[in-house]
């Protein structure tokens, strides 16, 4: 029997009234691949967004990936429109489908070309996995690399650390020796520094001095003043003044590198504590400079500053 017109119009009719019978003759008409083709087409969008989501996480830290994130972002975009223009394509052929049935031919050819389409557009989402897979693998081996220079920072910290306090110890047992050095100087030749006011000047110890521990044997001295005795950096005894007027008296040095009130005022109470037992003792400071408040802190006090450092130019004068 012939199939008119007619009965086409019918059939258009029936399948708009009627959308279970419609959805039976897709099936009938088309592929499965064809049916399923708006389901794949949103997987591979959800795909695209999973894998832009990927790329966007990875480290901008490196100019070489960030350029082939950006590269990446690109060849995204066009996919994104290409899926676009298949989407419209396909929404003709339905229309198309509608309207005539010379169409479904070319509506079939149109899928074979879509299907090509996908398979190119699969293939390049391995190509950008695989891409993305190297990407990753190079993050790790940077970062790999930045904790292996992370730990020799650490270590490099370690001994700079270690060579701060190696300075240091060296810096306190350089001081230590300096002063001992001049300590020495003082002690070796007295005179060189202090001939202005004495002559036949004399190192002593203060066990020389008998009213010293007898002082100490009737607890005349705390433990605290005795202590501050026996650390007197230098003792001397001298004859002093002219004439008639020369006379014995001893020097009480205290010597430090540089001079501070400190030293003027520990070299003063110690000569205090042994003009206490009636011997004549003047107090006196060395070193190689003295600071101001020292020096004025010493003339105030009647300290004698003799520096390793003055000028000899006058050292003929009579003392």
């Amino acid at each position: 029997m012939a199939f008119s017109i007619s009965d086409f119009n019918d059939l258009i009719q029936l399948l708009n009234s009627n959308p279970q019978l419609r959805d039976e003759l897709r099936r009938v008409l088309f592929t499965e691949e064809f049916v399923n083709l708006p389901q794949a087409v949103q997987e591979l969008a959800k795909a695209q967004q999973a894998m832009a989501e990927a790329i966007a996480a990875l480290s901008a830290e490196v100019k070489e990936l960030a350029e082939a994130q950006k590269r990446t972002e690109a060849r995204i975009e066009e996919l994104a429109e290409a899926q676009k223009r298949t989407e419209a394509r396909i929404e003709e052929l339905a229309e198309a489908q509608k309207r005539t049935e010379a169409r479904i031919e070319e509506l079939a050819e149109a899928q074979k070309r879509t299907e090509a389409r996908i398979e190119e557009l699969a293939e390049a989402q391995k190509r950008t996995e695989a891409r993305i897979e190297e990407l990753a693998e190079a993050q790790k081996r940077t970062e790999a690399r930045v904790e292996e220079l992370a730990s020799a920072l650490t270590e490099t910290q370690r001994v700079v650390a270690e060579l701060a306090e190696l300075y240091k110890l060296l810096n306190k047992d350089v001081a230590v020796l300096k002063g001992f050095m001049l300590e020495q100087r003082y002690r070796l030749n007295p005179g060189a520094f202090f001939w202005r006011e004495y002559r036949k000047l004399r190192v002593l110890n203060l066990a020389d001095l008998d009213r010293v521990d007898e002082a100490y044997a009737r607890g005349e001295f705390s433990p605290k003043e005795w202590k501050a005795l026996n650390k007197l950096d230098l003792l001397l005894l001298g004859v002093t003044g002219k004439g008639d007027e020369r006379r014995e008296e001893y020097l009480a040095v205290e010597i430090s590198w540089v001079v501070d009130v400190y030293d003027v005022e520990r070299a003063h109470q110690r000569a205090e504590l042994l003009r206490r037992l009636g011997y004549p003792v003047r107090a006196a400071v060395g070193g190689s400079a003295i600071l101001d408040d020292a020096k004025a802190r010493a003339g105030a006090l009647g300290v004698i500053v003799a520096l390793n450092s003055e000028d000899d130019d006058d050292g003929d004068e009579e003392a």
